[in-house]
């Protein structure tokens, strides 16, 4: 089931504010801000937040973060 029209407002705005990396990583698919029916959607946030968590982890190892 697709958004709301109020729920995609108000995604737009935190990825506006936020920045599209920024917010995968600390906010993604939120079920208590939206309906949580779109599941396309939470399957894609959490595949992303997966791989850019292990990009970060594996930046680490290799000595260029912190």
């Amino acid at each position: 089931m697709p958004l709301t029209d109020e729920d995609k407002d108000q995604l737009y705005g935190e990825l506006e504010n936020e920045g599209f990396g920024y917010w995968v990583q600390n906010y993604g698919y939120r079920e208590d801000s939206m309906d949580g029916s779109d599941q396309k959607l939470k399957e894609l946030c959490l595949k992303a937040k997966d791989a850019m968590d292990n990009l970060h982890n594996y930046l680490r190892e290799i000595g260029v973060e912190d």
